[in-house]
């Protein structure tokens, strides 16, 4: 067990600490997988309702795909959304053009609305706070910046709170503050 082999280097005065700290962080990941997943749920069916009506043969598939890819932030269910489009183009362009449209529907209500709603609640963050943390991984590690974006910021908030409330880092700041006045 990882947490054991870990657990045996630190001293004994800090085991109980160090076990808390872990406790939260592994508490935080469970919540972003678990939000995670239950975004690829509700996109899968979105994403199948929406092509089934569209009238795509295998609309399961398809949303499955446009699931699996939600992984990668932003844009990844386009890039699952076009198989959907092709195989709709090869029935018809209205078919192809209505696929689009399902796909990029459904692609804007799990960005703008599912997303920073779930992951806010799950991860307990501010969905402003995941929007901006997205840009600035994005920007700096590109895709894989932008899935690890969400875990990497909870848990240093995590790592945060777990420093302010073992060493009462915002009172001394405050307090440092008013002896300078």
């Amino acid at each position: 067990d990882v947490k054991k082999h870990i657990n045996s280097f630190i001293p004994k005065k800090y085991k109980e600490e160090t076990l808390d700290l872990f406790n939260r962080l592994n508490s935080n990941l469970k919540s972003y997988v678990q939000g995670t997943f239950l975004i690829m749920c509700i996109l899968f069916v979105c994403q199948s309702i929406a092509l089934a009506i569209v009238g795509l043969k295998a609309p399961m598939v398809f949303g499955l795909f446009c699931a699996i890819t939600d992984l990668i932030p932003y844009i990844g269910p386009y890039i699952g959304g076009i198989p959907a489009v092709l195989v709709g183009l090869s029935i018809s362009p209205t078919t192809g053009l209505f696929a689009l449209l399902a796909v990029v529907l459904c692609q804007s209500l799990e960005n703008y609305f599912l997303q920073p709603v779930v992951m806010g609640k799950t991860m307990k963050l501010h969905p402003v706070t995941i929007m901006i943390g997205l840009l600035i991984f994005g920007y700096f590690f590109g895709v894989l910046g932008m899935i690890l974006a969400t875990p990497v910021i909870a848990c240093a908030k995590v790592l945060i709170l777990f420093f302010n409330d073992r060493y009462k880092l915002k009172e001394k700041i405050i307090n440092a503050k008013v002896t300078e006045e």
